[in-house]
């Protein structure tokens, strides 16, 4: 869901969006290679910004499946009627009396947006201004309930540098992140990641699909993002049901796809009739062929308000689970020519229907803003909130006999505790240690 996929969708027209600059990133899908196994494969054509020069082929009747071996994390979509961002989320920090940063404690009740600005300044000495810029994009009153930042979200739970990595609540200068705290923050700077010249297939068709899964889904590929949410089928579904042209079978479901398993059989003759119904064709010419696909696609899912949530409560952006996914299952008739190349495919009766787009995001070598990049620090060097509480713990009871540490003891402490440091704002480590004759340069 998310307003973010509206207006890729309107920008894009409904067309495949093609460029002639080549996509080198590690993400990004291979040019003039070939994608195959035992049953199907891809031919790479040199542009890698469209699928139009790629050739699908069928192998061999038989079995296969794939997978990128990454999985996202599960999140709200940042509702833009909701705001989320503008109040703490998840878990908040059980402040003991062994804490050591009265920063922390003085930004323990800010919104995830005013932490984020407040650890910003700690660090940089700049003012932060993503608090500004969240209520000026990320938060509309009179936005619909299925508004928000889905596609944001799937690129960074797709990106390999971020989606895994959000399970562990952190501290960094200053400044305490729950889980859910960082998950919202990587939603809503997503746009961050990406350039947005990527490769994009508006209103796809059988074969499209067919090329970008084979392509896409692979060990340490991209995957891909798809809207989910085909309009049309709703609508007509809606239409069926209950008489009403509803106007709201008009939304925006991006999801992460990242695994699959495919099916490729030849058809009875049963299934010959309705694949040549399906095709628009009386019969065969020679050498070509019909076949069956089933395809079961894996992708992520946002977390919905039935998950589970701290307290008991069904608000999504609080919560701090596993990654959530969820199945689309296609079913269709592809048409192979004497050489086994996929020249058009069709929907079985029955199948889900296919996405309404699909693209593989371009990324960028780094992050666009400094804003962005502190993120990434926050995420890279925070420190675990289970390590941060055991190091003041035990520094409590240290400062509690009275007298420095041995040379050995410390020598220890500081390879338990290292980078233990990044978690506090500048001097208050300092003059916490010093009675112990320590440093917070000897836990960087």
């Amino acid at each position: 869901m998310g307003s973010d996929g509206a207006a890729r969708s309107m920008r894009s027209g409904g067309a495949l969006v093609s460029s002639q600059t080549p996509m080198t990133n590690k993400l990004k899908p291979l040019t003039s290679m070939t994608t195959s196994n035992a049953v199907v494969k891809v031919e790479h054509g040199p542009d890698a910004m469209t699928l139009n020069d790629d050739k699908a082929f069928i192998v061999a009747p038989g079995g296969w499946k794939a997978d990128i071996k990454r999985r996202g994390y599960s999140a709200g979509y940042l509702k833009m009627n909701e705001g989320p961002l503008l109040q703490p989320l998840g878990t908040r920090e059980p402040i003991s009396k062994t804490v050591l940063s009265q920063a922390r404690q003085k930004t323990a009740p800010l919104s995830v947006v005013e932490r984020f600005d407040a650890a910003f300044q700690e660090a940089t000495g700049q003012t932060g201004t993503l608090t500004e810029r969240y209520r000026r994009e990320g938060y509309k009153t009179d936005a619909g309930g299925w508004e928000g930042f889905c596609e944001r979200w799937s690129i960074m739970a797709l990106d390999p540098d971020v989606g895994h990595k959000l399970n562990d609540a952190r501290i960094y200068k200053g400044a305490y992140f729950s889980i859910a705290d960082q998950r919202g923050l990587a939603t809503f700077m997503g746009d961050q990641r990406v350039t947005y010249q990527d490769l994009f297939v508006g209103s796809p068709n059988v074969l499209d699909l067919h090329r970008g899964v084979i392509s896409f889904i692979r060990p340490d590929g991209p995957g891909f993002i798809a809207d989910r949410f085909n309009n049309e089928a709703n609508r007509l579904a809606n239409l069926q049901k209950t008489g009403v042209n509803a106007a709201w079978a008009n939304q925006v479901w991006n999801q992460p796809f990242y695994a699959v398993e495919q099916s490729v059989a030849d058809v009875d003759t049963k299934g010959l009739a309705e694949a040549l119904t399906k095709l628009g064709k009386d019969e065969l010419e020679p050498g070509y062929r019909v076949y069956r696909v089933k395809t079961k696609l894996t992708y992520g899912s946002e977390a919905h308000p039935d998950d589970n949530a701290p307290g008991g409560t069904p608000e999504m952006d609080h919560y701090e689970g596993p990654g959530q996914e969820r199945y689309l299952n296609l079913d269709y008739f592809v048409l192979t020519n004497a050489a086994g190349e996929v020249l058009e495919g069709q929907l079985a009766n029955g199948s889900d229907p296919l996405p309404d787009s699909f693209w593989v995001p371009n990324p960028t070598e780094g992050w666009k803003t400094p804003g962005g990049a502190f993120f990434r620090d926050l995420v890279e060097k925070g420190v675990e909130v289970t390590k941060v509480h055991h190091f003041e713990e035990l520094v409590a009871r240290l400062k509690a006999v009275g007298t420095p540490v041995t040379a050995e003891h410390k020598a220890m402490l500081k390879k338990e505790f290292a980078g233990v440091s990044a978690a506090y704002a500048k001097g208050e480590l300092d003059s916490a240690l010093a009675p112990l004759g320590l440093t917070a340069r000897d836990f960087d």
